[in-house]
């Protein structure tokens, strides 16, 4: 199971926030996640800085690689099934 830690928080207002998650593996491998919550109605997780600034910067709406509909939902996919290097860039999931 994956050890996830908030490292730092942004808001751009008080219902549109960032997170900056670490994810560690069990193996002691280490990323970095940003997820997006809007009001708490969805939740889009960036695995990479440059789509994070691809979907705010550049109005690029599809550069989030997964979108969730509860914090419960984020929690449980990055400690149980988000695997490092084992997703596919292209492919959008939503759960």
């Amino acid at each position: 199971m994956n050890h996830i830690k908030e490292m730092d928080t942004m808001a751009f207002r008080a219902d549109r926030i960032v997170n900056v998650i670490l994810v560690t593996n069990p193996s002691g491998e280490q990323t970095i996640v940003y997820e997006y919550n809007r009001e708490g109605l969805y939740y889009k997780l960036f695995f990479s800085f440059q789509k994070l600034l691809d979907y705010f910067v550049f109005d690029k709406n599809e550069s989030f690689d997964i979108e969730l509909y509860s914090d419960h939902k984020v929690y449980k996919y990055l400690t149980k099934k988000f695997s490092f290097g084992m997703y596919c860039p292209n492919r959008k999931l939503k759960i």
